[in-house]
């Protein structure tokens, strides 16, 4: 799992994410923004798209290898392009690279124990940014920067084809109940990606040119990041997800108000470990929180949702850094004053998320057996029938291929059996049945 995210966001922060072997392209700066813009909005639409074309267990097994495999030959074949298509290129590749993190979230949220979740994206973010290091310190050569990021992107393809696809094996009933994730609590959650990665992006797109000339910058760069996704990591698989919710907006919110009167540039080191570590803390909660949600509800739907509104919101942030450069000065402090105030929101943001660690568990009891206690609420045998597939998680394709109904008939039902049993979902469903079960 470590190996194989490492390799994948190694040649993501490398190359198509505005990396440092991009230069090995015929792009002006105005040609790099919009590539890296055209990659970041086909990104996150293949990673919505993928919650629903990753739902079929052969797509699940094969997409993301394959679709890791493209991307490195794709990019190895980049720098012989004509300048004119590497736009919508770019575009492409942010497509295919869309499965891969997706089938990694669910992974994570379905086959490894909560207590290690953390440390699995803190170390696997560490080994992706050891790469862009490598790449940063010059020890890479520019003509070979593309061919060695391509040849991260073929590592994690050949991890996961061999490695890390999902098993064939036989459907276990099993109920995931953990703390209630209401309509509030999600909106919290959205608000706080949307907050922290778009005034963050544009506070990292304007803190790092200006600081670009600083003696020992490119050395010392990334050195708060790798730091702070092992600690992170490490305390967040032990005390806890919710507590760097709150303090990592702050932490960013921070370092904006000493950037604006830093004119001699001697507080460089201050800023970079307040943004760094910033974006280290924010990476390793939602990341994690995100697979603790994928446990209860999914982890092919929250992971394709959340990283593609986290994505979206990059590129967003990434335009308007531009904006943001151009305005007046007082502009500019009035912006970031409201930037700011936008992160110290997100921080209250986090309270209302409720803590994952420890309050996920497994119950694995018969699906017959609670089928008996949802009689006394008016079902149908059809419905009955229907809640017995909806209880052993599968999902709504699957049970209208085996009942032999259509998508809207199979609807109907579920609509029914909700308002009998004062139920919206399929998890509040589950756990409408465990109570009763539990007052027999």
């Amino acid at each position: 799992m470590v190996a194989a995210l490492g390799s994948f966001f190694g040649w993501l922060l490398a190359f198509p994410l505005a990396g440092p072997a991009l230069q090995t392209l015929p792009l002006d700066t105005e040609g790099t923004f919009w590539a890296v813009l055209a990659f970041t909005v086909g990104h996150a639409a293949g990673l919505l798209l993928c919650t629903v074309v990753l739902k079929f267990d052969r797509a699940l097994a094969l997409l993301p290898g394959v679709g890791a495999g493209l991307c490195a030959a794709l990019s190895a074949l980049s720098p012989n392009l004509p300048s004119e298509v590497i736009v919508p290129f770019f575009g492409l590749l942010g497509l295919l690279a869309a499965p891969f993190p997706v089938a990694w979230g669910h992974i994570l949220a379905t086959r490894i124990p909560q207590g290690w979740r953390a440390r699995t994206v803190g170390f696997g973010a560490f080994g992706a940014n050891v790469i862009l290091y490598a790449f940063n310190l010059g020890l890479i050569p520019a003509p070979a920067a593309v061919y060695v990021a391509a040849a991260s992107a073929l590592a994690a393809a050949g991890v996961w084809l061999f490695g890390l696809k999902e098993p064939e094996a036989t459907r276990q009933v099993r109920f995931v109940i953990g703390p209630s994730f209401g309509r509030l609590q999600f909106l919290a959650l959205f608000g706080f990606i949307v907050s922290v990665y778009a005034v963050g992006g544009i506070l990292y797109g304007i803190i790092q040119p200006y600081y670009a000339n600083v003696p020992g910058a490119g050395d010392f760069g990334l050195l708060p990041y790798l730091a702070g996704v092992v600690f992170a990591g490490f305390i967040a698989d032990r005390m806890g997800r919710r507590p760097f919710g709150v303090v990592t907006p702050p932490v960013l919110g921070l370092a904006f108000p000493i950037f604006m009167v830093d004119r001699e540039r001697i507080a460089f080191p201050v800023v970079q470990v307040l943004v760094m570590m910033g974006f280290a803390y924010a990476d390793v909660y939602f990341w994690t929180t995100l697979a603790d949600i994928g446990t209860i509800y999914g982890g092919i739907r929250a992971f394709g949702l959340g990283l593609g509104v986290m994505v979206g919101t990059i590129g967003a942030s990434f335009g308007a850094t531009r904006i943001f450069g151009g305005l007046e000065p007082q502009l500019q402090v009035l912006a970031g004053g409201l930037g700011v105030a936008a992160l110290l929101f997100a921080g209250a943001l986090g309270t209302v998320v409720p803590e994952t660690l420890g309050r996920v568990r497994s119950v694995s009891v018969p699906p017959e057996r609670l089928i008996l206690r949802l009689r006394p609420y008016g079902l149908t045998e059809r419905e009955l029938e229907v809640a017995r597939y909806l209880l052993s998680g599968l999902e709504l394709e699957e049970v209208s291929d085996r009942l032999g109904i259509s998508r809207n008939t199979l609807k109907t039902h579920v609509r029914s059996i909700y308002r009998k049993t004062g139920t919206r979902s399929r998890h509040e469903l589950v756990l409408r049945t465990l109570e009763v079960e539990a007052s027999d």
